[in-house]
């Protein structure tokens, strides 16, 4: 059996007030895995290991050293971010949908309004040069491209360029295609022709050399797809049947099965995708040893603690065992499933604004975002 690796060569550390710790599923406790930090060499250009030093120090002038953002000599401020929605045009029997793209841009920094968010990024900014990383973000079922904006702008300001699909018939206004293959097949072929889309458009360009993806939920599902995984959409009901659970995923796909709409659909990987980020990963049931045997990696893996729509200690544990590459692996104390969407802003209540006491979802996030400029970034350093 793999092993997986927490906060491994280069990360953040995993010290201070926001460290996260890894959760061994067959002790039952939380503990920190150590970090393996050897001693940088300096990076050309610069004069000493000290400087290197203090370059690593801060992971933003690291990742920028490594994306080629910035000169070794002299770091320049974060650029300003543009905001831009395309339109993927309908193919293969799917319906076009929208996609939303963050990226590096020029000029002065400012802001758009976006429904409830006001999001640090200027619609249709001129674009920087490039060329840039592509990431991908996958929104949990029922959501948004909004849900994560606040990742998306991170990236973009570190020299990424961030596409976020709207998944149809599984967004925040139709969720008709829920625990059908018209999403479960579909959504790895919409990130596919997103990847496309922005591709083609060029601007900013892109290279096609450095592709990730980051998922929540349904996302981290298409995740595992995208990297090489194929579903069997007759584990569910074997499962259910075997060890029946009051569960939602019980419920819904259990006893009746995953809804066939689209049956000449197959699992779709895409190569050009070489790292993912997957967040609270759902339907980890529909893949058996077989089924991830294909997968790629690297793989950075999060998982809330507490978490109320996944079933924390059994995928962990299902991935850990099955995956044939190694994850990096980070389980959130105390949080729910629903600490990956970005935070709300002051006086919005609402039940996805929600945490568990003890949680403090800002800091969540400035850590998290931090940590995954980081792993694409030790991902592609050889690239």
């Amino acid at each position: 059996m793999t092993r997986s690796r927490t906060n491994s060569i280069g990360a953040v550390p995993s010290s201070g007030p926001l460290a996260v710790p890894w959760r061994d599923p067959n002790a039952g406790s939380m503990r920190h895995e150590a970090s393996r930090n050897p001693e940088p060499r300096a990076p050309l250009g610069m004069t000493s290991v000290a400087s290197a030093r203090r370059c690593v120090d801060h992971v933003a002038c690291l990742v920028a050293l490594l994306l080629g953002w910035i000169s070794p000599l002299h770091a320049q401020p974060r650029p300003a971010v543009g905001l831009s929605t395309f339109t993927v045009e309908a193919a293969d029997g799917d319906e076009a949908f929208p996609v939303t793209v963050y990226y590096p841009a020029t000029g002065a920094v400012g802001s758009t309004r976006e429904g409830r968010f006001t999001v640090p990024a200027t619609r249709d900014a001129p674009a920087a040069n490039g060329p840039f990383p592509l990431i991908v973000i996958s929104h949990g079922s029922g959501a948004s491209p909004i849900s994560h904006w606040d990742t998306a702008a991170h990236l973009a300001a570190s020299g990424f360029v961030v596409a976020l699909p709207r998944h149809p018939r599984d967004h925040e206004g139709d969720t008709g295609g829920v625990w059908s293959d018209v999403t479960l097949m579909g959504r790895p072929r919409q990130i596919a022709r997103a990847i496309d889309t922005v591709l083609a458009r060029a601007v900013p360009r892109i290279d096609a050399g450095r592709i990730g993806l980051i998922g929540f939920s349904a996302g981290a599902y298409a995740g595992l797809v995208t990297m090489g995984a194929v579903p069997d959409f007759d584990l569910p009901r074997r499962h259910c049947t075997e060890a029946w659970s009051p569960t939602a995923f019980c419920r819904n796909a259990g006893r009746g099965g995953i809804r066939r709409e689209r049956p000449d659909w197959t699992a779709r990987s895409d190569p050009r995708v070489s790292a993912a980020v997957l967040m609270a990963p759902a339907l980890t049931i529909l893949f058996d040893r077989a089924g991830l045997a294909s997968t790629r990696g690297p793989l950075r893996l999060y998982f809330a603690e507490k978490d109320e729509a996944v079933s924390t200690d059994i995928a962990l544990d299902h991935l850990r065992r099955l995956l044939p590459v190694a994850p990096e692996i980070v389980v959130l104390p105390k949080a729910g499933h629903l600490v990956f969407v970005a935070p709300c802003p002051p006086g919005l209540d609402l039940p996805v604004c929600r945490d568990p006491p003890g949680v403090d979802r800002s800091a969540v996030h400035r850590k998290m975002n931090a940590e995954i400029v980081d792993f694409f970034a030790r991902a592609w350093a050889t690239r």
